[in-house]
């Protein structure tokens, strides 16, 4: 499927530019007078893209494509946040650098027309910048950084940080291993007003992960995902770590936050 939607990318990419004139329209952005759709309208740019032509968006997501060139514009599959269809981005910029998994933030109008020769809706940037999973998608609505270490028998845990995200919280933890055995991160609880949250995974973010054995004399850092939280109030941290020395029986490192 995504090596036939490339194919059409690629038997379209001179979708704008039937004309030096079309081509010339396409990639004007004139400040005044720009109408913006709300995202929650892409069903309807997906079931009649031609009907949008003119018309902006702002738009996060994820390039599915490397650039494919063609006289002077960059074209690329760019799949929005919250959709499963792709959507044709093309850029004028000659010095325009994507890679297939990038996260972007694209600006731009619709230019799609009934002769395209593809359902694809097209889309002319007048603005494409590159960000992370984390900052566009996941973005951070409070950050405390509590610095809490707690040791025992040669294990430092310390909480560095956490982020509150209206889909998630993320557990920013650094573990130091100064015992004679190898240990490891088992699992981790956050509880709050009585409810108790297991961590969960994104396999899509790419947060840094903590290795399966910390080897003695080695320091991890990683990042540990939790459901979201209401309030980013008072809670209490679990975490549990196991060492490889049968004689070393860890209790669970708890941390609490008012």
């Amino acid at each position: 499927m995504k090596k036939h939607l490339i194919t059409l990318l690629c038997l379209t990419l001179a979708l704008l530019m039937t004309g030096c004139g079309e081509k010339s329209e396409a990639f004007s952005f004139p400040d005044e007078g720009r109408k913006y759709i709300d995202t929650a309208e892409l069903p309807r740019v997906y079931a009649d893209p031609a009907g949008y032509r003119g018309k902006y968006v702002k738009l996060v997501g994820r390039a599915i494509s490397t650039l494919e060139r063609h006289t002077g514009e960059s074209s690329f599959l760019f799949i929005p946040e919250g959709c499963s269809s792709p959507i044709a981005v093309h850029s004028a910029d000659p010095s325009l650098q994507i890679e297939e998994g990038d996260i972007l933030l694209v600006d731009g109008k619709f230019w799609s027309t009934k002769n395209t020769g593809t359902d694809l809706p097209h889309l002319a940037a007048a603005g494409l910048t590159h960000s992370t999973y984390k900052d566009a998608i996941r973005p951070t609505l409070k950050e405390i950084d509590p610095a809490l270490t707690q040791t025992q028998e040669g294990c430092s845990v310390t909480v560095e940080k956490i982020e509150f995200a209206e889909e998630e919280t993320r557990l920013y933890l650094r573990i130091q291993n100064t015992g004679r055995a190898s240990i490891s991160y088992q699992a981790g609880y956050l509880a709050q007003d009585g409810a108790q949250y297991a961590e969960t995974y994104n396999a899509e973010a790419h947060y840094e992960v903590l290795p399966d054995d910390i080897l003695p004399g080695v320091t991890a850092t990683g990042v540990v995902v939790f459901p979201a939280l209401k309030d980013p109030g008072a809670l209490q941290i679990h975490l549990q770590i196991l060492s490889e020395d049968y004689t070393v029986d860890f209790e669970p490192f708890v941390f609490s936050l008012s």
